[in-house]
C-alpha cells in the first residue's frame, strides 16, 4: 500500500476515535463475518469467550463465527470480502510478501504449536530424515515449514510432499512418515492410542513464527478504522477471559457447539496453549515489529519473498495518532507555506523523533520489568522450577527476538551439565549439551561453569574455546554465544545462563547488564527450589521423626501439660542438654507477640477436627533472647475411648533461611534493588490504597510525577556506576523529604513517583500544601552531589549538579482512575521539562 494511502489511514482512524464508541453502540448492531481457520475447539476460545460475555455486543456488533470448510481458507475468505475478519498462522505474512493486502492485528500465539509428528519407530530425528520420505504438508499454509526446509539447506523436491488429510491415522497407519501437526492437539491423539512419537519443531532450526494471528485486509482498516479497533479490542478482551477461565469455556464447547472431543482432550489443550500464549508473561495479542520483520527476512532469506520487504505497513498500530507517517505527510503539507514553515515542521520532527526514543526505551524497561515480575509471582506462588526457568527464558527472547537463551545446571557433583531450561534451542543439540564436563576452554558455558568468570564469544567459528563444538554450533546456526556463571549465596557456582545469537555478535554494555541481571534471577529461583525440594523431603521423612532427623521433636500431655524435647529442638533454640526450660505461661511467653495468637488458633483448630493436622510457622525466642523462624507440626498419637485428645507428638523445624529467601524475593518483587524504594508493582498497590482512603476520608492526596534534570551527561562522561550513586543518594533525599506515611518510589531510570495522602478535604488548600512539598524536594534535588567512587585507585569525588522536573496532581478517589492521575501527573511532568527544567507544573483536571 502505498505511503500517502496509509497515512490517509491512519488520519481516518484518528478522526474516529472520539466518536468510535458511540457511533457503534448506537447504531444497530453491524454483521461481521469472522472466519476460522478449523472445526470449533477450545484453540479459539477467545473469539467464543467475547461472543458469550458480550464484549462483541458491547461494541456493536453481532458476530457470526464461520468453521472451517474444504477448499475455504481464511485469507482466501478475508481477500474475497466474505470475512472482514479471520484468524490465521504464518500464511499471511506469506501471502504479504506476494503483494496481497492483509493487515495483522494481534498474534494470539507468541510461539508457533505447527510441528511435525512422526512414530518413533520410524527413527525420523531431524528434517534432514525426512529427504525421500512421504510428509503431509498443506502448502497454502504451513509457510514455517517450508521455511525451516529451505533453511536446512534441503531443496524444494527432496522431501514428497502430499496434501494433508488432516486425518491422524495416515500416521498412524503408516500411509506417512510425517504429518503436519498442532503441539496443542494430535500429540494427545497419539498418547490415546499409545503410540510414542518424535517431534520436529521449527522453532528449535531458527523458524519460531507467531501463530493464529488476528487479520484483516487493507480495504477494513482504510473504509472502517475505528471498527477495527472495536473489534480488536473486543476480541483480546475475549481472550484475556478464556485464559482465566479456561474450565467454563470447555464446558460451552461440549454444551453449545457440540465438540467431538472428551473434556480431557480439551483440557490438555487449553494447557498446551497456555504454554504457547504466555497470558502471565506477555500482554496477549502483543506483536513486535522487530519480530515480524525477523520473520520476513526468513522468508526473504530462503526465496519465498522480495528482498527490501518491510513489515511497516503489514503490522498493525493500535496507537496510528503517533505515527511518524502522519508527521512526514504535515512537513510536507507545513512546506507549502514556504521555508519558514518547513524549518518548523522539520524542528518538531526532531523533538517528535526524540521523545519517541524516550518513549520506545521507558517501553523496553516496562517489558522487561513485566517479565521480571511474572517470575517472582511465579517463584511466590511456589511454581516448579522447570517452569519459572523457562519463564525466565521466554520473558528474555519475547523482549530480544534476536536472542536465543539457554539455563544449564550443574548435577550435584558440580562437574557436569544437566539442561535447566532451553526451549529454543534444537533438541540435538541439547541433547549434545546435556552431561558435558565443564572445564577451560569446553565452550562459553563450560568454561564459565569452570572459572566463575562471564565468557563472551561474538564469534563462535573462530574462538578456540568453541573448536570442539564448531561443527555442532553450525548445525544449530548459532553464530555467538555469551555464558554468565549462577552462583548460590555463598558463592557456589550453580550452572550458567547464555545468550546465543544466529550470527557473529559483540555485546553492548545492555546485554551485559541483561545478562547479570537475568543470572540472578535464575539463582534466585534455584535456591528457592532447593529450599522447597529440602522442606518436601522433611515433610516425607515426617513419620521418622521419633526415631530421630534433623528436626527437634517435641512430646505433650495433654492431661497433664507436661511436655518433653529432644536434644535438637533444645539445639536449634540455643539450650544446651543440662539448661531447665521455661514451663507454663513463661513457655507460651517465648512465642513472638505477633504470632502468639496464630499459634493458638492453630492449635484449636487441630484439636476441634477442622484442620488435618497441627502445622504453623511463627517466631520462637532463643536463650540469647532474638527470635528465630520455626516451623512446628504435630499430630495427636493417643485418645481416649470418647475420642479426647490424649497426647501429641511433633517436630520443631528451622526455616530461618527459607524465610529470608522468601524476604529476598519479596524485596525483589516489591522494591528497586538499586535505590530500594518501592518499585512500579508496589506503587500500583500504594496507590490504590491512597485513593481507597480518600474516597473514605473525603480528602485529596497528591500524586507527583520526577524526572532528574542533567543525569544523562552524567552517565555518559563518568558511566553508569556514577550515575547510581546519584539515584542512590537521590532516593535518600527524597525519602528524607516527606513524611514516613507518604510513598517514594522509583518508576524506572531517573524518574521517580511521589504519593503525599491525608490532605486536606478543601482542593486549593490541599493544592497549597502539595506545592510546599513539590518545592521542598525541588531544593533539596537541585543540591551539588558529591559522588564517592571506589576503584582501584584511590577514592574520587565527583561532582555533579543536577535539577529536577516535577509534574503534580491533586486528586480525590471518585474525580479519576488511577490510570488517569498517573498519565496527569506525566503530562505536567513533561510542561516543566518544556518550559525550562527545575520547574513544578500543576495539571489541572477540569482542563
Amino acid at each position: 500500500m502505498p505511503r500517502f494511502s496509509h497515512t490517509f489511514v491512519l488520519i481516518l482512524a484518528l478522526m474516529s476515535l472520539l466518536t468510535s464508541r458511540v457511533t457503534l453502540a448506537a447504531d444497530s448492531p453491524q454483521v461481521i463475518d469472522f472466519q476460522l481457520r478449523w472445526h470449533h475447539q477450545f484453540q479459539f476460545a477467545g473469539y467464543y469467550a467475547a461472543l458469550e460475555k458480550g464484549y462483541y455486543r458491547d461494541e456493536g456488533f453481532d458476530v457470526r463465527l464461520h468453521e472451517a470448510a474444504p477448499n475455504r481458507t481464511p485469507v482466501e475468505e478475508v481477500l474475497a470480502g466474505r470475512a472482514q475478519y479471520a484468524e490465521s498462522n504464518s500464511e499471511i505474512l506469506y501471502a504479504r510478501l506476494q503483494g496481497k493486502p492483509l493487515i495483522a492485528l494481534a498474534a494470539i500465539f507468541q510461539h508457533s504449536p505447527s510441528v511435525l509428528l512422526a512414530r518413533k519407530d520410524a527413527h525420523i530425528y531431524s528434517p534432514h530424515d525426512l529427504i525421500g520420505k512421504r510428509v503431509m504438508l498443506n502448502s497454502k499454509s504451513d509457510a514455517d515449514f517450508q521455511a525451516m526446509f529451505l533453511h536446512e539447506g534441503i531443496k524444494p523436491g527432496a522431501i514428497d510432499v502430499v496434501p494433508t488429510s488432516y486425518d491422524i491415522n495416515d500416521l498412524i497407519s503408516g500411509k506417512v512418515v510425517a504429518f503436519n501437526s498442532y503441539l496443542t492437539n494430535e500429540p494427545y491423539m497419539l498418547r490415546q492410542h499409545g503410540i510414542d512419537f518424535t517431534v520436529i519443531n521449527p522453532s528449535n532450526y531458527g523458524i519460531d513464527f507467531y501463530s493464529d494471528i488476528l487479520f484483516t485486509s487493507e480495504q477494513e482498516l482504510k473504509q472502517h478504522p475505528a471498527r477495527v479497533e472495536a473489534f480488536r479490542r473486543a476480541t483480546l478482551k475475549g481472550w484475556r477471559y478464556a485464559m482465566d477461565h479456561p474450565d467454563e469455556i470447555i464446558d460451552l464447547l461440549i454444551t453449545k457447539y457440540k465438540v467431538p472431543k472428551s473434556r480431557e482432550h480439551l483440557q490438555f489443550e487449553a494447557d498446551a496453549m497456555r504454554s504457547l500464549i504466555l497470558p502471565d508473561l506477555i500482554e496477549i495479542g502483543h506483536m513486535n515489529p522487530g519480530r515480524w520483520q525477523k520473520m520476513a527476512d526468513s522468508f526473504v532469506d530462503v526465496g519465498m519473498g522480495e528482498s527490501n520487504f518491510s513489515v511497516d505497513d503489514f503490522v498493525y498500530n493500535p496507537n496510528p495518532k503517533h505515527e511518524v507517517e502522519k508527521l512526514k505527510s504535515a512537513m510536507v503539507a507545513v512546506s507549502i507555506f514556504g521555508i519558514a514553515g518547513l524549518l518548523l515542521a522539520l524542528l518538531f520532527l526532531l523533538g517528535w523523533l526524540r521523545l519517541k526514543k524516550e518513549v520506545g526505551l521507558r517501553k523496553i524497561v516496562e517489558l522487561q520489568e513485566k517479565s521480571r515480575n511474572s517470575v517472582l509471582e511465579l517463584l511466590a506462588s511456589g511454581a516448579s522450577l522447570s517452569i519459572i526457568l523457562e519463564a525466565i527464558v521466554r520473558g528474555v527472547e519475547q523482549n530480544n527476538p534476536d536472542m536465543i537463551c539457554s539455563i544449564l545446571l550443574l548435577d550435584h557433583e558440580g562437574k557436569h551439565f544437566l539442561t535447566g531450561s532451553a526451549p529454543s534451542l534444537p533438541d540435538f543439540y541439547n541433547a549434545a549439551i546435556n552431561g558435558v564436563e565443564i572445564g577451560a576452554g569446553v565452550g562459553s558455558c563450560g568454561t564459565a561453569a569452570f572459572t566463575g568468570e562471564r565468557v563472551i564469544v561474538d564469534d563462535i567459528q573462530t574462538h578456540p574455546y568453541w573448536a570442539p563444538y564448531k561443527e555442532l554450533a553450525g548445525r544449530a546456526g548459532l553464530g555467538a554465544c555469551w555464558s554468565e556463571p549462577i552462583f548460590s549465596l555463598s558463592g557456589q557456582v550453580l550452572g550458567t545462563f547464555a545468550v546465543y545469537h544466529h550470527d557473529a555478535f559483540q555485546p553492548t554494555e545492555a546485554n551485559i547488564s541483561l545478562i547479570e541481571h537475568t543470572a540472578h534471577l535464575a539463582s534466585i529461583a534455584i535456591e528457592r527450589a532447593s529450599a522447597a525440594k529440602a522442606i518436601k523431603e522433611s515433610e516425607e521423612r515426617w513419620k521418622f521423626a521419633i526415631e530421630g532427623s534433623g528436626d527437634g521433636v517435641w512430646d505433650w500431655n495433654i492431661q497433664t501439660d507436661e511436655k518433653t524435647f529432644s536434644q535438637r529442638w533444645r539445639a536449634i533454640l540455643g539450650y544446651a542438654g543440662s539448661d531447665v526450660l521455661p514451663t507454663g505461661l513463661e513457655w507460651e511467653n517465648r512465642f513472638h507477640p505477633d504470632d502468639k495468637q496464630p499459634v493458638a488458633d492453630a492449635m484449636q483448630a487441630y484439636l476441634d477436627g477442622i484442620t488435618p493436622d497441627y502445622r504453623v510457622e511463627c517466631r520462637m525466642k532463643c536463650k540469647d533472647g532474638h527470635y528465630k523462624w520455626v516451623l512446628s507440626r504435630g499430630m495427636v498419637v493417643s485418645r481416649s475411648e470418647d475420642g479426647k485428645p490424649l497426647r501429641m507428638t511433633g517436630t520443631l523445624s528451622d526455616i530461618t533461611e527459607r524465610k529470608k529467601t522468601e524476604e529476598q524475593v519479596h524485596q525483589l518483587a516489591f522494591y528497586d534493588t538499586l535505590s530500594k524504594l518501592p518499585n512500579r508493582r508496589l506503587l500500583h498497590d500504594r496507590l490504590n490504597q491512597v485513593m481507597a482512603a480518600s474516597k473514605r476520608s473525603n480528602c485529596y492526596a497528591a500524586l507527583m510525577f520526577l524526572d532528574l534534570d542533567n543525569f544523562k551527561p552524567l552517565n555518559d562522561s563518568h558511566g553508569h556506576a556514577v550515575g547510581d550513586l546519584l539515584l542512590i543518594e537521590a532516593a535518600a533525599r527524597l525519602k528524607n523529604s516527606v513524611r514516613e506515611i507518604d510513598t517514594v518510589a522509583r518508576f524506572g531510570g531517573d524518574e521517580f513517583v511521589v504519593i503525599v495522602s491525608e490532605l486536606s478535604e478543601d482542593k486549593a488548600d490541599s493544592a497549597l500544601q502539595a506545592s510546599v512539598v513539590a518545592e521542598k524536594i525541588r531544593i533539596i534535588l537541585s543540591k551539588p552531589y558529591q559522588l564517592a567512587v571506589q576503584d582501584d585507585s584511590p577514592s574520587t569525588v565527583v561532582e555533579h549538579n543536577c535539577t529536577v522536573s516535577i509534574g503534580v496532581v491533586v486528586f480525590i478517589d471518585h474525580e479519576a482512575s488511577q490510570d488517569d492521575v498517573m498519565k496527569w501527573a506525566d503530562a505536567a511532568m513533561y510542561e516543566a521539562k518544556e518550559a525550562g527544567r527545575n520547574l513544578i507544573r500543576f495539571h489541572d483536571t477540569k482542563a
